[in-house]
């Protein structure tokens, strides 16, 4: 087996941008891709060729099948699958060029490899040597943002939520049956506007493009929380938002959303759950509240104290004056001492100390 040879390789990148709308290149922008690195084919002129051939037929098919289309090419074992998906506003032109330039990037940038995916921003292509068909597919997958911050993150996280949980919810119901497809507008404040998009390929269930694009929902509100823009993009199903259009407001067909409010959310945002909020007036009663038993409880602990200060002052002058009168009673005129003592007679004279000599009292009980 031999590879392809390059002249091969650059005639089907020139088919492909012969075919293109040159007007409308400016508005593709490629934004992720992934290659199966470690399953190469090198070698295999077989699967190459036949990889060439289903990127050909998917480029005549981009204006005839509403935006998606899935096809085989070649035989057994070398069989390829491949799909396309073009996002539900996309006009068939620019569908068109968009398969295009992913069929032409995708050779340069996965050459020789059994798979491969590549997302633009109007469009995803894909190819397999297994079958992809009517199969939700989660892996790989990426999220990608603008890494510019929203005012009060917060508020427009719980926005963001709320809308992408409703158009998840009607994107795999939506009235067009070729297109799982949805969109939605909503006000977060009287400068912004929430723009939001979910789509999954059609050839899986409702019930599966839900899971998808709740899983990828997920990914958005945990990697991305707080960023102005989203996109996650998975095989089966891809969810974005932004702050800007980034999709036709005229769409028919498609899953319509309810009107939105056109006046700012100035609500504030609610208490964390588990957690009830508290109104103004409740907090003012409370402040109120606290601050008059304080003041009441000063007040009274100044009275008692005066009090009991007082109280101490009218005990201490009472001991004062008992100790006084105590004293007073203890004193005597030198006359009666010298009366009871006999003027100071040796014979009454009954011992002696360190603070001078005692007499015994001749006095009666009387006197």
């Amino acid at each position: 087996m031999m590879m392809v040879d390059s002249f091969t390789k650059v005639f089907l990148v020139a088919v492909c941008l012969s075919t293109f709308s040159f007007g409308s290149l400016e508005d593709l922008t490629r934004w992720y891709y992934f290659c199966s690195n470690a399953t190469t084919l090198t070698g295999n002129i077989v699967y190459a060729a036949n990889v060439d051939q289903l990127f050909s037929y998917l480029s005549t098919k981009a204006t005839e099948h509403d935006g998606f289309f899935n096809t085989t090419a070649g035989q057994e074992p070398n069989m390829v699958y491949g799909l396309f998906l073009c996002r539900g506003d996309a006009r068939p032109e620019i569908c068109r060029d968009c398969i295009n330039l992913a069929a032409a990037d995708v050779v340069k940038l996965c050459p020789n490899q059994s798979w491969a995916i590549i997302w633009y921003n109007q469009c995803m292509l894909r190819y397999s040597n297994r079958s992809i068909f009517s199969s939700m597919a989660e892996r790989p997958n990426v999220s990608l943002s603008y890494r510019v911050d929203a005012m009060e993150p917060y508020r427009f996280n719980r926005l963001v939520a709320t809308v992408m949980k409703d158009i998840a919810t009607r994107a795999p119901n939506a009235t067009s049956r070729t297109k799982k497809f949805s969109t939605k507008e909503a006000t977060f404040n009287a400068f912004q506007t929430l723009y939001s998009l979910a789509q999954c390929t059609p050839d899986i269930s409702s019930e599966d493009c839900y899971r998808c694009l709740q899983d990828a929902i997920a990914d958005l509100q945990f990697h991305l929380g707080g960023k102005q823009s989203g996109f996650a993009m998975y095989p089966s199903c891809t969810a974005q938002y932004q702050t800007s259009p980034f999709y036709s407001l005229n769409q028919t067909g498609l899953a319509k959303p309810p009107v939105s409010p056109q006046h700012p959310l100035l609500l504030p945002p609610p208490p964390p759950p588990g957690k009830r909020g508290i109104s103004s007036q409740t907090v003012i009663k409370i402040v109120v509240s606290t601050v008059g038993f304080l003041v009441l409880s000063c007040f009274l602990c100044c009275v008692l104290g005066w009090k009991a200060t007082k109280k101490l002052t009218a005990r201490k002058t009472r001991n004062d004056e008992l100790k006084a009168m105590a004293l007073q009673s203890l004193r005597f005129d030198l006359s009666i001492i010298e009366a009871a003592t006999k003027n100071f007679a040796e014979v009454n004279k009954i011992g002696a100390g360190g603070f001078g000599s005692v007499y015994k009292n001749l006095k009666n009980k009387d006197s």
